[in-house]
């Protein structure tokens, strides 16, 4: 259980860190809009703790996965249309799927080891966490790399995009 809970994380680490790399606007601008998402997680701790010790972690896990799948699927459709709050919103939603699956998997995969290797346990996330983090947004980048490629050289030959009717 406690590498199920680890491959989670190293998801979420890796979702929640890129999903920061779609905001190439100013440094402000960027803060301002993951301002929320940063007060909902924060706000969530104690609240998905109490609610852990209700429900157990599977219920928060899935509906918070659930949360993170759809707002995955937003921000893949965004467009120069979509407007900042309408990002923002987005971002926030997410954060608090995220809220609702990080720390009730990690709790319970460590609730899982012998207590002994608690400190273990919670270095191991940790790094996992930071090297994941790092990964997705360099995965990420080349996606986002590659298909500014793809479609400037359309552009560039005449495809799709830049016939008229």
């Amino acid at each position: 259980m406690f590498a199920l809970s680890s491959v989670i994380s190293v998801t979420l680490s890796m979702a929640m860190f890129s999903a920061m790399i779609l905001m190439p606007i100013s440094p402000i601008e960027s803060g301002l809009l993951m301002l929320p998402g940063a007060i909902i997680m924060g706000i969530m701790s104690p609240v998905t703790g109490r609610l852990f010790d209700c429900y157990g972690a599977e219920v928060l896990a899935i509906t918070g996965l659930a949360i993170v799948v759809y707002t995955t699927f937003l921000f893949s459709n965004l467009s120069l249309e979509t407007g900042y709050f309408e990002i923002m919103a987005i971002y926030t939603l997410r954060m608090f799927g995220i809220s609702m699956v990080m720390m009730p998997v990690m709790t319970n995969g460590l609730n899982q080891l012998p207590m002994k290797s608690y400190p273990h346990g919670t270095a191991i996330n940790n790094t996992l966490q930071q090297v994941s983090g790092a990964i997705g947004s360099a995965f990420l980048v080349t996606l986002m790399n590659t298909r500014t490629e793809s479609v400037a050289q359309n552009l560039i030959a005449g495809g799709p995009q830049n016939k008229r009717p």
